[in-house]
């Protein structure tokens, strides 16, 4: 599971509380946006960072209304090992 993302210059790292991710928008812009959600935060999305793509084809996801989008990042970090992505256009 990816625990930090680099995005350019800035690393961001799922335990933080303020953690946000850079979303590449429709009009080509980069909005950041929380990431996930802690034991200690608010809110109705279930715990955690991220959701296993299956679980989201057999509708566990549907009552929070999930959208694909796409995460602009140069790099993720997954089990204290980075990795650079080399997708086209940066995105995940």
């Amino acid at each position: 599971m990816c625990s930090g993302v680099r995005y350019k210059t800035v690393k961001v790292y799922f335990p933080n509380p303020q953690a946000q991710l850079p979303i590449l928008m429709k009009d080509s812009n980069i909005s950041l946006l929380p990431w996930g959600r802690r034991k200690e935060q608010e809110g109705n999305l279930p715990l955690g960072g991220w959701a296993r793509l299956d679980s989201i084809n057999t509708g566990k996801w549907e009552y929070v209304h999930p959208q694909p989008v796409k995460i602009a990042v140069d790099a993720f970090m997954e089990k204290s090992r980075w990795f650079v992505y080399s997708g086209i256009g940066g995105t995940l």
